[in-house]
């Protein structure tokens, strides 16, 4: 299975080379398991991509773990239809996403771990 992660809410971090002689500060952007690539922001607000054989092994070890968290494990699917439960899951599965000019069905693949509302009402 494939997994690339988009994240958007991970702390900065300290990333270190393969053979750790240089590291930098930044936070997880991207990482494509099956391209083996990550992207990383750093705070000059630039994006660095490249492949995870230049990082750390301990840095290796925590995009797995993130992966495994957000890439449809047992637990995640569990947590999941807990969530289709619930009255607001229940609107979720109605959700549709705007895919250029129309609409379409919209999947979540995780629970959401924030949510905006906004309600507008015509008199």
């Amino acid at each position: 299975m494939a997994t690339a992660l988009g994240l958007g809410f991970l702390p900065a971090r300290t990333w270190t080379s393969a053979d750790g002689s240089k590291s930098f500060e930044g936070k997880l952007k991207a990482y494509d398991a099956a391209a083996g690539k990550v992207s990383v922001a750093v705070r000059n607000g630039k994006t660095l991509t490249f492949s995870i054989d230049k990082l750390s092994e301990a840095d290796r070890k925590f995009l797995a773990e993130e992966a495994g968290k957000l890439d449809g494990t047992a637990e995640n699917k569990a947590a999941m239809e807990e969530f289709t439960r619930t009255d607001i899951g229940k609107a979720f599965t109605k959700m549709q996403i705007l895919e250029g000019e129309a609409f379409a069905p919209h999947e979540f693949e995780s629970v959401p771990d924030y949510f905006i509302l906004y309600y507008s009402a015509s008199w």
